[in-house]
């Protein structure tokens, strides 16, 4: 009877554990999907800030602080 009820517990850590483990997972896929963006959205606002550097013929990027 206590070897039962430990097997048991034992197969529900191992599901819980199993949760947890793909939540996690799932979790830092959406953090690498949404750090690829950031990286995305500062190459294009990096390439815009030269574009309108040149176009104002005077800034250049080192005048911007460099955001890390």
């Amino acid at each position: 009877m206590l070897f039962v009820r430990y097997e048991q517990l034992r197969k529900k850590e191992k599901s819980m554990l199993s949760e947890l483990e793909k939540a996690n997972a799932a979790k830092i896929a959406q953090l690498e999907e949404s750090l690829k963006k950031k990286k995305k959205d500062d190459k294009t606002f990096s390439i815009l800030r030269k574009t309108l550097g040149s176009f104002l013929g005077n800034a250049s990027d080192e005048d911007f602080p460099h955001d890390e």
